[in-house]
């Protein structure tokens, strides 16, 4: 079956979940219904207040259980695979234009995988305080001001996570244009890639030249601009190719946004040797 696809105004109308504005979803309370394998292109951290929750993130699966928490970044393919009738949680979610609006600098959250953040919240007192706080504020009276203060603590929550994933490292080197320009560039490529493929699509994004976007690319990976999103676009269809062996072909195609099976299959067979097709059944095979 053909995965959803799911931006923060649909996850919001399809959980019933009214949005807290238009770029950040808060929610606390029982989650009515499982959410088949969906494609995201938003940010979520879910806590588990009470029961369990088995969900899948990037092949990754988790066992949610009380006080544990999942965090899952746009482009990731997730899955609620069970939960318990008794399964509440708290839920947070925030797409670009919210980390863009207040976080120019966002580059060490795009880094940060799943288990890191796991790991850092659990380890974090501050972290789980401003989750309590943010749910607290949200029962008060809705006004302007609370709303802005609950905005900015779900920063200070992000801030917070990032700035112990920084403390971590050994060496911290400051953020430069460059790096900004690179690290919105993954953001933009993650919240496009299964529509956009051309670097001049990203590069318009940024308001710079492609040369220029290909050049900051290289320097970071050592390949070019269009290179690193073809490889971008590969790595996504062997997932969608092995986790679901339900999808067939052409529906991977038009997931990924091809106009045709064809065109998929050439693609993949040039960069690759080899077709989809059997590139599936011989990895089905080990």
């Amino acid at each position: 079956m053909k995965p959803l696809y799911l931006n923060l105004i649909d996850f919001s109308s399809k959980f019933r979940i009214q949005m807290f504005s238009q770029n950040l979803i808060i929610y606390e309370g029982e989650y009515p219904k499982k959410l088949e394998t969906a494609i995201v292109d938003f940010y979520g951290i879910a806590l588990c207040n009470k029961g369990s929750s088995v969900q899948k993130v990037a092949s990754q699966a988790y066992d949610l259980r009380e006080n544990n928490i999942l965090f899952f970044k746009p482009g990731d393919y997730y899955e609620t695979i069970i939960h318990s009738d008794n399964y509440s949680g708290t839920f947070i979610g925030f797409n670009n234009s919210f980390l863009l609006n207040f976080y120019r600098q966002h580059s060490s959250i795009l880094s940060l995988s799943g288990k890191e953040i796991i790991q850092f919240f659990n380890k974090n007192k501050i972290a789980k305080q401003l989750f309590q706080l943010i749910m607290q504020k949200k029962h008060e009276d809705n006004n302007a001001i609370n709303e802005k203060m609950i905005k900015h603590m779900v920063l200070s929550l992000i801030y917070e996570l990032t700035n112990q994933q920084q403390n971590s490292l050994k060496h911290s080197v400051p953020v430069s244009r460059t790096d900004e320009l690179f690290f919105e560039f993954m953001h933009f490529l993650d919240e496009n890639i299964y529509h956009e493929r051309a670097l001049h699509f990203y590069a318009t994004k940024l308001f710079i030249t492609p040369d220029y976007l290909s050049k900051i690319i290289k320097q970071k990976t050592k390949i070019s601009g269009q290179e690193y999103i073809y490889r971008k676009v590969i790595k996504l269809s062997k997932g969608l190719i092995l986790q679901d062996k339900n999808l067939t072909i052409s529906e991977v195609s038009d997931i990924l946004n091809f106009t045709d099976s064809n065109s998929f299959i050439r693609f993949f067979r040039q960069r690759e040797g080899i077709s989809p097709g059997k590139y599936r059944t011989e990895k089905q095979k080990k």
